[in-house]
């Protein structure tokens, strides 16, 4: 397990219900934000999967992605 300096846990990987899983490639940034599709406040990791830049937040241990459209 990797520990952040912040003494958080780092995601890895996004695994949706259907059990398709994507590896993160990197994760860019970690701050306290609001969801601007769903609504909600908690720690939104702005990551990179493949090629592209999505958000993934955790909110009271209920991790989510912002979808895109």
């Amino acid at each position: 397990i990797r520990e952040s300096p912040e003494g958080g846990i780092p995601p890895l990987d996004i695994t949706y219900k259907e059990g398709i899983a994507y590896e993160i490639d990197r994760l860019k940034q970690r701050c306290r934000a609001h969801a601007t599709k769903v609504g909600g406040t908690g720690i939104r990791y702005t990551i990179v999967v493949g090629n592209k830049e999505t958000y993934l937040f955790e909110d009271e241990g209920k991790w989510y992605v912002e979808g895109k459209v």
